[in-house]
């Protein structure tokens, strides 16, 4: 559940051909709209298989027990007998077990039929505190998105800052970028951009996509830190690695307009194709207007 959706950031790209007939604000609007729509589906689509693989590890032992206990004393295996997997964790969460804390939480968030457990987002939070306070790193991840969105608490966005910080300290890239918004926004901290760039830095190190392409987009246009396009080129490159849409279509305007590297009409299209083919539509304009006789 680490990969929560939170708010995401501008992407901006100078990319003229991706829109024609748009001002250059215009294009940078639709783009960065574009963009922060399509992480957070995939942010969404993540955390919940996240939230679901999680459930499952949490009570992966209490099947082996299960079968173990049931089998004890024969010669033969029996067949498994279903868990109970509330009442599992509750006896482990009871003895301070912190994964069992998080997986009531992910129990309450998505409520369970199987188990006659209705969706609570309260008791879900409270769940993830207990987690988050005895330092289950999902758990800070988690709680404190639930703090920054309100969900099942009460919004405050100082004490979300608190847990990012100790999600991010323990190596939790989207706590790091969560951070970065909070110092580049002033959300329950001063403005300071120099603590923004330093988290941007660790979550685009930590391999988060949001991060390397907003990194790159600093870079190129020098806010925050000395421009460098070449390596602007490096952080775009990395988010495209992982087949992100709009980081291939970054890749491309960077090809197509000399930004870091030298201007190539073909590779532009290339990536461009590529950016198609991942689902950023808003590219093939730009394959349009380079293929023109």
């Amino acid at each position: 559940m680490r990969r929560v959706c939170v708010s995401l950031v501008a992407i901006v790209l100078l990319v003229p051909s991706l829109a024609q007939g748009q001002t250059m604000q215009q294009q940078m609007n639709a783009i960065e709209q574009e963009s922060r729509d399509r992480m957070t589906a995939i942010r969404e689509g993540y955390a919940r298989e996240e939230r679901s693989q999680a459930l499952r590890q949490s009570i992966s032992d209490a099947k082996f027990r299960a079968r173990s206990e049931n089998s004890a004393g024969s010669a033969s295996a029996a067949a498994p007998v279903p868990v109970n997997r509330y009442r599992y964790l509750a006896d482990l969460a009871a003895g301070g077990n912190h994964r069992a804390e998080r997986g009531l939480g992910i129990m309450y968030a998505e409520g369970d039929a199987a188990w006659n457990i209705s969706r609570n987002d309260v008791t879900a939070a409270q769940w993830f505190k207990k987690a988050a306070d005895g330092g289950d790193l999902s758990s800070q991840a988690y709680y404190g998105w639930l703090l920054a969105t309100g969900h099942g608490v009460s919004k405050d966005a100082v004490a979300a800052n608190r847990y990012f910080a100790l999600a991010a300290n323990q190596g939790d890239a989207i706590a790091m970028v969560n951070l970065y918004h909070a110092f580049n926004t002033g959300s329950g901290v001063p403005v300071d951009e120099a603590a923004a760039i330093g988290w941007l830095k660790r979550g685009a190190a930590a391999g988060d996509v949001d991060a390397q392409l907003t990194l790159a987009s600093r870079l190129m246009k020098g806010a925050g830190l000395a421009a460098n396009p070449q390596d602007a080129m490096l952080w775009a490159r990395k988010a495209a690695d992982t087949g992100f849409g709009p980081a291939l279509g970054m890749v491309g305007a960077m090809y197509e307009n000399g930004i870091g590297v030298v201007s190539d009409k073909a590779q532009a299209i290339s990536w461009y194709r590529k950016a198609v083919t991942a689902g950023f539509t808003r590219a093939q304009s730009a394959i349009d207007a380079l293929t023109k006789n």
